[in-house]
């Protein structure tokens, strides 16, 4: 049985992969062993096509991707969670019979290849057409798992996803790609510690294709104005040092683009796929939701809790606040302790510190 104690330690440790402070397939191979199972599976589908676009395996071995992706079209796991909502928790047997499991070809073939038998699994949350997924697999001999690991899980499941998301906004990850998210509406350029460019957001590429103030020269960022390209070169060397820096790109014809550069943490550079540097570039000619919307999208915020933390950033303290929503104090409370516990933030300083850290639309 998973102690409270292991459980919250578990939680700790996912934001702290989420701020790269540790990687996702240590976190969840640790819930794995807390939990008893054999292993762990973090991935993304694509509700388009069914494909797996990404995945973290702790504890396990997965089979080749022609072989993966024939196991993802005949699982009946999978068929079962994307016709259910987000925030679903679920274990075989809510779907699948002991006979029905020992006739199915999906489990036939994870019996044979990794001696897997039983999980607990949840969609996580969805994210336009991507879905994030996260499951514990039980071996043969580990048996069902029991109501209390089903329970702990339901309490662990809605932390892996907000660690996720706070990993995708900030750019902690475990690889360059995941340091460069698409749904965020801003363009991210990933540096390696040559300054030279290891991935690109959607966004960042629009900029570099259209001639947006920005270049990649000889596999490196760099502006197209002679004078703020060498004011970029010593920006990037003095983000490779750890320190901050922001600067405005010129454009022709247009609003320089607004640049900070990022310095990431030294545990995110043990390996080569992983950048020194993130930059992010806002466009403010580029349409796009206002603070408190992407404060909504980016962490999964209620309207009522949406509603609390916009008049917070308005200066307005907890009182008033509630007074104009026509709400308790005590109403407001909750919904303020919700929005901290999506947010992975304790205080409204550091809550406002968030908001602020997102680009206006």
């Amino acid at each position: 049985m998973i102690e409270p104690a292991d459980l919250l330690c578990i939680q700790d440790r996912l934001f702290a992969a989420a701020c790269a402070e540790a990687t996702f397939p240590a976190v969840i191979g640790e819930a794995a062993t807390a939990f008893g199972a054999e292993g762990s599976l973090l991935f993304e589908v694509d509700n388009r096509d069914g494909r797996v676009v990404s995945m973290i395996a702790a504890g396990l071995d997965p089979p080749p991707a022609a072989e993966r992706e024939r196991l993802h079209q005949i699982n009946p796991r999978m068929r079962y969670a994307q016709r259910h909502a987000a925030g679903l928790v679920v274990c075989d047997h809510q779907f699948i019979d002991d006979r029905g499991m020992d006739r199915s070809e999906f489990y036939d073939a994870i019996g044979r290849h990794s001696g897997l038998r039983c999980f607990i699994g949840s969609r996580l949350f969805d994210d336009g057409d991507i879905s994030l997924y996260h499951t514990l697999e039980f071996a043969t001999r580990h048996g069902r798992p029991d109501r209390a690991q089903i329970e702990a899980f339901r309490r662990l499941a809605p932390n892996v996803g907000r660690a996720w998301r706070l990993a995708r906004q900030s750019g902690g990850g475990h690889t360059a790609d995941a340091w460069v998210p698409d749904h965020v509406p801003w363009a991210v350029f990933a540096l390696d510690h040559a300054g030279k460019v290891l991935r690109m957001n959607r966004l960042a590429e629009a900029i570099v294709r259209d001639g947006g103030g920005l270049r990649v020269d000889r596999g490196a960022l760099a502006a197209r104005a002679r004078q703020a390209d060498a004011l970029l070169r010593g920006a990037i060397g003095s983000a490779l040092r750890g320190e901050d820096a922001v600067m405005l790109v010129p454009r022709a014809g247009a609003a320089p683009l607004a640049l900070r550069l990022i310095p990431l943490p030294a545990t995110s550079r043990v390996d080569p796929r992983h950048p020194a540097v993130v930059a992010h570039v806002h466009d403010p000619q580029q349409p796009g939701p206002g603070r408190m919307a992407l404060m909504r999208r980016l962490y999964g915020l209620s309207a009522a809790e949406e509603r609390v933390v916009a008049l917070l950033a308005e200066g307005k303290d907890l009182e008033e606040s509630a007074a104009v929503l026509g709400i308790s104090r005590n109403t407001a409370r909750n919904h303020l302790q919700s929005v901290f516990a999506k947010t992975g933030t304790r205080r409204q300083s550091e809550l406002m510190v968030r908001i602020l850290g997102l680009p206006p639309g």
